[in-house]
């Protein structure tokens, strides 16, 4: 611009991997895991000092993943 500033533009798009758009259709999971009653999601922030056995009593989606990820493919939570 003439004088001096200028303007950025970036985009992305996020693609399944069989490079079908994501954005306005979402994803059907593989594996579905719920929340149990009285359960709400919580953001990582609050899981990240908890040990494994209390991180699980929070989040019974988050043990579900551990339970069928294979080993060694996530971050464990302490404990």
């Amino acid at each position: 611009m003439s004088d001096g500033l200028a303007i950025m533009l970036a985009t992305t798009q996020w693609l399944a991997p069989n490079r079908d758009p994501i954005q306005g259709f979402g994803i059907e999971p593989d594996i579905k895991g719920s929340l149990e009653e009285g359960q709400k999601p919580r953001p990582p922030d609050q899981l990240r000092s908890l040990y494994r056995k209390e991180t699980f009593a929070h989040d019974a989606q988050l043990q579900r993943a551990f339970e069928v990820l294979p080993k060694g493919n996530a971050r464990q939570p302490r404990g």
